[in-house]
């Protein structure tokens, strides 16, 4: 068991500010975490820096900046209506842009007389078509070509932004 000193408190928050940290909450939340660690598991005569450099990896996955950037995207996003995995997001999408479509679809075949001589039902299935061809192509981009929505990831569906992707690796 260990006791952290002042000076290795300071020089925790150095270089989490060095490395992106500068959300204040987030910050003093880390030193907390780090410091209990260090405490309950470096021994009397252990190595403070060379246990905290091995430590710091098991906060992130690629980098410590990217709980900044989680932070301060959740901040922003103060209550988000759902999280959606990919899948989920496109179904949705689909029954928003499908369902109305083949409502009217049913609804307007017996309507005639729109613009240019087409029946309701006529327009509607266009449009369908269309909505459909949006989807597929949302769904079925490969990865390698930067996919407007990439696999894996989650969609974030909120009041301000309205939809955010999260991206994950």
């Amino acid at each position: 068991m260990t006791t952290i000193t002042d000076q290795q408190i300071d020089f925790i928050l150095g270089d989490l500010k060095g490395k992106g940290i500068t959300t204040e909450s987030l910050l003093n939340n880390l030193v907390d975490h780090i410091c209990s660690i260090i405490e309950a598991n470096l021994p009397a005569d252990g190595d403070f820096e060379q246990y905290y450099n091995a430590i710091l990896p098991s906060f992130y996955k690629q980098d410590i900046a990217e709980l900044e950037r989680a932070t301060r995207l959740l901040v922003k996003v103060r209550r988000p209506f759902a999280l959606l995995s990919r899948l989920q997001f496109i179904a949705l999408l689909f029954g928003c842009a499908i369902a109305p479509c083949l409502i009217g679809i049913i609804l307007g075949s017996t309507v005639t007389g729109t613009a240019g001589g087409r029946s309701l039902g006529t327009v509607m299935v266009w449009l369908t078509l269309y909505a459909l061809l949006i989807v597929l192509v949302i769904w079925t981009t490969p990865d390698e070509l930067d996919p407007l929505i990439p696999r894996r990831s989650k969609i974030l569906l909120a009041a301000h932004p309205f939809v955010t992707i999260l991206p994950t690796r």
